[in-house]
Order: C-alpha cells, then structure tokens, then sequence
C-alpha cells in the first residue's frame, strides 16, 4: 500500500510528504531480477511526480540507486527508513500549505498518479490528506452536527426555564452572532481553514450562549415590577458589566492567539473567536433586547 503524510509545516518551511509503495509479494522470496522490475516502477513513479511543480523534491531509494551506486552501498540506516519488507517509502517536500484548495488538488493528483501504477494497493495518510478525507467525508454531516449542537443547547435552556419561547430567542440571537462572523471571512474573499470552520460555529456558541441566558434571567426578574421599556433599560444596567467583563477576556484571548500563534490553523480560530465574541456581545445587547421585547406579550410579567 501506499501512504502520502504531510507533517506540518514551520513557518517558511514547505510541507513535508511521505509516500510508502507496496513491495511486491514477489520480493518475500525475491531475486535481483525482481527488485529491480520494482525499482523501475517506483522510478517511474518519481518521474511523473516530479513532473508537478508544487513537489520541490523527492527523496526515494530508487533514486539512489543506479550503475554507480548499487543498494549494498547504501547505509542501512537510510534504507531502513526508505523501504521495508512491505514498503517502500518516498519522502516528497511540496511547496502547499498543509489545508487549502491548492493542497486538496496536490492530494487528489498524486492520488491518480499513484492509483495509475499501483491500483488499489496504497494509502494516503497525514495531515494534509487527513483533512481533505476529513472534508471529504463529514461535508454533508456538517448541517446535522450543527442542528445537534443547537437542539441539545435548545433542550438545555428549555428544561431549564420551562418554556419554549425564551429558549429560541435566545439561540437565534446567538446563531445570527455566528453566522455574521463566518459571513466575514467571505466577504473579506479570506480563505477559511476548513477545521476553523468546522470548529467555530460550535465553540463560538458554547462560549456565548451564557451572555444571552444572563440577559434573560435578569429580564424576566426585572418584568414582574417593571413594564417592558423599563425592564429593557434596567436589565442592560445590571448585566452589562458582568457580560463585557467575560467578553473581553475572550475577546483577549481570541486576538491574543490569533497575533501570538505561528500556526496558520490555530491563529485563525483565535481571530475568529475574537470576532465572533464581538458580534456575540454586540447581538446581546442590541438584538436580544428587542427581540425579548417583540416576544414578550404578557402586560405585566412573564
């Protein structure tokens, strides 16, 4: 089999990719003549992967052999980390990030070039692959992950309070939050990192969600004396410090990562987690209100 693995790049340093192809079931009981019908294949390989001028180098045991150096003369320690019994392994440096269209495209072209001299019989494993099959198999379960985390937050607040419209108002406060922050990034034309975006929406609403429980609670106590209009303008007066206390520090924090981390991926998160605490914070004190206040039918209390 055969296995692509990109380990993550440092800054300024490509991704490094590793290709293990299968020795053939012949080569356990081989002769000369066996390895080196092997070698030709593998050789091949390299050549029409070289061909793509985002794999900078590769690095392959049948590129080191030839007329002048036979396999004898090359030190174990190196053979053994090209090829064994079942493998053999190429190390490719590519010139992509480890997520991104360009990266996934890469993936899928060495993917055909492999299955074109291998068939079947390889595998592809490593970060950069591991988030395209990542992509590639959770794309569609993406809308149902999110409606769970918004039905189990639903029934929390439901059970909680006891009722059925406070607990919607709430969420749809907190979801339109999470939707300005991922609409952001597109309409900035910034590319999104597929694991941030999968992350996000879930992090951003766990996180925030307690901004627009606060408001609530206090809303409903102050509307059993108070009228709605008053109810209003007291509830923002004492919720205001304890909800931008918390929501700086994750503003902070969110920013702080983003500017500190050298990890594309993660200083990502950190900025949208920022951005979206903001708009979180901004939706809970000038959405929420007049939806609670739109909602609220009842003369006196709720």
């Amino acid at each position: 089999m055969l296995g692509l693995m990109y380990d993550h790049p440092y800054v300024f340093t490509p991704t490094i990719a590793k290709i293990m192809l299968p020795v053939w079931v012949c080569l356990l009981v081989s002769t000369v003549r066996a390895i080196r019908r092997d070698m030709k294949k593998e050789k091949a390989l390299v050549k029409e992967l070289k061909k793509s001028d985002k794999i900078l180098s590769i690095t392959a045991l049948s590129d080191m052999l030839g007329p002048m150096l036979p396999r004898d003369m090359i030190p174990n320690t190196i053979r053994k980390k090209l090829e064994s019994e079942n493998y053999s392994r190429m190390v490719l440096s590519v010139g992509v990030d480890y997520e991104g269209e360009e990266t996934f495209a890469l993936v899928e072209k060495i993917r055909n070039t492999a299955a074109k001299y291998y068939g079947n019989n390889y595998y592809l494993a490593g970060q950069g692959v591991s988030t395209y099959d990542l992509m590639d198999t959770i794309t569609d379960d993406m809308v149902k992950v999110n409606l769970v985390a918004i039905a189990a937050v639903l029934i929390v607040l439901i059970l909680t309070m006891r009722q059925i419209k406070t607990p919607i108002v709430l969420v749809l406060a907190i979801e339109t939050a999470i939707w300005i922050n991922l609409s952001i990034p597109y309409l900035q034309n910034t590319p999104l990192f597929y694991i941030a975006y999968l992350i996000i929406s879930s992090v951003q609403l766990g996180a925030t969600v307690d901004y627009a429980i606060l408001f609530s609670d206090r809303y409903r106590e102050c509307r059993r004396e108070m009228d709605k209009k008053e109810s209003i303008i007291a509830t923002i007066s004492q919720t205001s410090v304890s909800i931008l206390t918390s929501g700086i520090t994750m503003i902070a924090v969110g920013f702080l990562l983003g500017i500190i981390s050298t990890h594309g991926l993660l200083s990502q998160l950190g900025y949208l987690l920022g951005k979206g605490t903001i708009c979180s914070v901004l939706t809970v004190f000038f959405v929420l209100p007049g939806l609670l206040y739109l909602t609220d039918r009842k003369k006196t209390s709720f």
